[in-house]
Order: structure tokens, then sequence, then C-alpha cells
């Protein structure tokens, strides 16, 4: 009998005890609630904190833990203060049986198992008891497991976490509850090999973006809370995907008709400063540049200094940090973001505390056209100069005159 089998049986059977009677469903809890069940291995009696420990994690007025997180984070449209926590229950399975040698996502038996073995057995004794849990009613459930296993987002909108991370590494646990509402990771965008950056399109790997808490574990920005590391920001493409940026707060500057816009943008870490805090710069046809300021406060309090951050975000996919042909990974007043391929510049012009002043040109070229070079679009009039003699204008055959214009 599969482990599966074995957790639902037991489950019968204790729902059918005598003296149990007949349990009664929940009353369910508000909207952004998690369920946060405690479970054991059957080989490993310990219990490492008491429920309150985990309460405490989702409780208003904890600074620095998950309901300060997710309030700000959203814009105060997530309240995780309803969480409810359960336990201590005993699982079905032993320790070696949950090790991460032998469960987890790259073995046949992942680590939804064990979310599956620990949520089978809580909600088992939590009818035993009278009340009937239901999962669906959560934004997601957490399955804190009191030995050694493999941690992360699992299936059946699941985070299986190792009891030690409430107390070490809370961020973690916001990362993986943000996979549960859909975000993916972000990544790192291939290293520019000259100092005008390449639209790559998503070429890059995953993790290394440290500016961003979908990339932790790798190189974020962390501070030390009173639950351990925490930190940074989440970015501001991630925040609108979930409805979590006011789109008041959110500037786009078109590919058309090309221009330069001044912008000022406010602190991702500080709304309450005026200004953007997501400039789109739109790449024709491929996607944009998402454009956001980054200073030290709130959960940015690790960062090294401020600045901008640049990254490329296309239709679908995940984002990727825009990484310089000198190794860094932001820019700084004075500093100045080129892609003359896609005619656009983005200029740092000053920085100061609250605010960052940028300009951006969606008319840039690094040098001026040759002859039957492309130059322009008539719906965009000159986007590049020509050569000395040469003027950019519609090529003319007969009647028809081509939309693209040429050095001539």
């Amino acid at each position: 009998m599969t482990t599966l089998l074995k957790t639902m049986a037991a489950a019968l059977i204790l729902t059918a005890l005598p003296g149990c009677g007949n349990p009664v469903p929940e009353t369910p809890p508000p909207p952004g609630s998690w369920l946060v069940l405690l479970c054991r291995a059957a080989d490993a009696p310990a219990e490492p904190q008491p429920p309150a420990f985990y309460q405490e994690l989702f409780a208003r007025g904890q600074a620095d833990m998950l309901f300060n997180y997710f309030d700000l984070t959203s814009n105060s449209t997530l309240d995780v203060s309803g969480s409810r926590v359960q336990g201590w229950f005993p699982m079905q399975v032993n320790t070696a049986d949950i090790g991460p040698t032998v469960r987890n996502n790259g073995m046949p038996v992942t680590r939804t198992q064990t979310a599956r073995d620990c949520r089978f057995a809580a909600l088992a004794a939590l009818a035993a008891r009278g009340t009937i849990v239901d999962p669906a009613n959560y934004a997601g459930v957490i399955t804190v497991i009191n030995v050694p296993i493999d941690v992360g987002a699992a299936g059946d909108r699941s985070v299986v976490i190792n009891a030690q991370h409430a107390q070490v590494e809370v961020g973690f646990i916001a990362h993986e509850m943000m996979h549960i509402l859909g975000l993916p990771d972000s990544w790192r965008a291939t290293q520019d090999t000259s100092a005008d950056h390449v639209w790559r399109g998503g070429a890059g790997g995953i993790y290394g973006d440290c500016w961003d808490m979908m990339s932790f574990r790798s190189c974020v920005y962390l501070f030390q809370s009173p639950r351990g590391a925490h930190g940074p920001e989440l970015q501001g493409v991630f925040r609108e995907r979930l409805g979590w940026l006011p789109t008041n707060r959110i500037q786009t500057i078109g590919a058309y008709p090309p221009r330069s816009t001044s912008v000022t943008l406010a602190p991702l870490s500080d709304p309450s400063q005026s200004g953007p805090l997501l400039v789109k710069v739109e790449v024709a046809g491929k996607g944009h540049y998402s454009v956001e300021y980054r200073e030290r406060g709130r959960f940015d309090r690790g960062i090294p200094s401020p600045a901008v951050v640049i990254r490329e975000v296309t239709p679908s996919g995940p984002t990727h940090l825009v990484h310089r042909q000198n190794g860094r990974i932001d820019w700084i007043a004075g500093e100045m973001f080129t892609d003359p391929g896609n005619f656009i510049s983005i200029a740092v012009n000053t920085i100061a505390s609250g605010a960052a002043a940028i300009t951006v040109n969606t008319a840039y070229s690094t040098s001026a056209g040759a002859r039957n070079e492309w130059c322009g679009e008539k719906s965009r009039g000159q986007v590049r100069a020509c050569a000395a003699g040469l003027q950019c204008d519609a090529r003319r055959t007969g009647s028809l005159v081509s939309i693209d214009w040429y050095c001539q």
C-alpha cells in the first residue's frame, strides 16, 4: 500500500472512531490567509517550536515578518494576518523516507509527496477532533516538517519548509509563497560584451537578480530580521503582474514617436515619494525595458547603494536583469544605458534622497548612417542622423513610397 493510500486510510479510521462525532466545517478564513500545518516524522517526536511561534510570522504589528512584508509589497491588497497554524501532527513516514536525497524535484518522488503526507495526516487528525479544514479556502498551504527535507514550492498549492526556516530565513518563506501566488524566479541576462547593451530577449541564467526577492538564495541583498535573512523588495514588474502596483505609479514610454522624456522616479521602497515607481520603455516588437529606482529602506535595507535598475521584460516568461560589461548590475548618477540596436538610451541624471531623475531617449544612435542604411520610418520621422551630404528620406519607385526611410 502506498504512503498516500495509508494516510487516506488512516483518515477514514480516525473519523470513524467512537466519540469523534460528526466533524463540522471550520469557519472559512479571511481572504489572503494561509494554512500552516506542522508535521513531524513518525520516528522524530521533537516539536521545534510551539504553534504560536509560527503564528507570529503572520500577525499584525510584527516588524519584518510575513504580514509586514506582504502588506507593504502588495500596497495593502494582500492581508495574510488571518492565516491559521495547526499542529504538530505525526505523519506515517519516517525520517529516512522523506530525506532530501530521497525526495526532491529531481527524483521520481518529489517534495510534493512530503507536502501531501503532512496535509493528509493533519486533516485527518483535525477531522478526528471534530473540525473539517478545507485547504481550498486558503491562498496556499505551508507544510512545516521537523526533520531535514528538500524544501520549496510544491504541487497542490503547497510550500514545504524545514522548521528551521521560520527561525533563520523568513525571506525564503516569502519567496516560496510568491511562487504559489504565480510568480516565476527572476533571471540575470547574459553579460554584455560592450558598453552598449544588445537586446537578447531572454538569454541568461536563472536567479542572479540581486535586487529582487524572486532570486532569493542566490545573490540577493539581505538584512538580518528577528527571524533571520530577509529582503530585498519585490521588483516592480512582478508587483504589476499581481495587481499590487497602482496604475498611476507606472509610466509607459512608447517606441513611437521618437522623443526624449524626462522622469523623476520614486524609490520602490518608499511609495510615499512622488513620481512613478516603474517606467516601461517599449522595444518595438520585442517587449520592454523596466526601469526602477532602489534606495535603502524597508526591505531594501541590505542594498549596497542607491541605484537605477534595468531589466529586459518579454511578453511572457521571467525578467532578466541587465548585466553590464564591467560587471555592474546597476546605474548611478552620471551614467547612461544604451541600446543603439533599438534606438534607446536611459540616462541617470541625478540621484538624491527620495528621487532619481532620468532621461529616456527613443531616438538614440551611436553613429550617423551611411548611404542606403536604414534611418527611420515614416510614422516615426527621422530617428537616426545620416552622414554628411546625406538625408533621411523615403525611397520612391514610381508611385510607391516606402515606409522605411534610408540615408540617401
